[in-house]
């Protein structure tokens, strides 16, 4: 049976030998055309509220408390806020996955049962939420799932603010993109071997 490890040095993905591609690798086409004049300390901090608040969520969610510096405080209210207001059941929290098929990787951050669906939720930290970023994200994140056997009725991000709110986006469904990413990476893939061999 193939066991996927998740190296957190260097956010590598590897199956049987294999360094499998990312969802973030996949979406990377996306990400250049969003944030291609964001400046550098801009996108380290982000990534890193967006690490510190990751970890403190899945934290909040397996113990019940969690401690948490100062200045990330509010987006832990915000989520806290979100699990007062909605029933919540979560069968999965950042749990590392594959297409067996399309042979890419990622962390789910949630999937469970919210107010009673079958719910992919995504958690955001940053400023803005760009749709088409978040869409193709969770649309590669939910054709992992269903590739699994396991049904997604509805896509969520779960957007937390530095004010101590959130908002729930929704997210339709939608193969065309995700599709689009893969099959751009792979062909890139394959012209990059092809060119180390020569």
């Amino acid at each position: 049976m193939s066991v996927l490890q998740f190296f957190d040095n260097g956010h590598i993905y590897m199956l049987d030998g294999e360094r499998l591609p990312c969802v973030s690798d996949l979406c990377r086409f996306l990400h250049r055309e969003i944030y291609a004049d964001a400046p550098v300390w801009q996108m380290e901090a982000a990534a890193e509220r967006g690490t510190a608040v990751h970890a403190a969520t899945e934290t909040l969610d397996k113990q019940g408390t969690v401690t948490i510096e100062e200045n990330y405080r509010p987006y832990i209210e915000a989520y806290a806020a979100f699990r007062r207001e909605h029933i919540v059941e979560w069968e999965l929290i950042e749990h590392a996955a594959y297409h067996p098929a399309h042979r890419y990787a990622g962390t789910i951050d949630r999937y469970g049962r919210v107010d009673g669906f079958l719910t992919l939720l995504d958690i955001k930290t940053t400023y803005r939420v760009y749709k088409p970023l978040c869409s193709a994200s969770l649309n590669l994140y939910r054709m992992m799932l269903e590739a699994r056997g396991k049904g997604v009725e509805k896509l969520l991000i779960l957007h937390l603010r530095k004010d101590g709110s959130y908002k729930l986006i929704p997210f339709s469904f939608d193969d065309a993109v995700p599709m689009a990413l893969i099959t751009l990476h792979t062909a890139l893939m394959k012209r990059r071997r092809k060119r180390n061999h020569e």
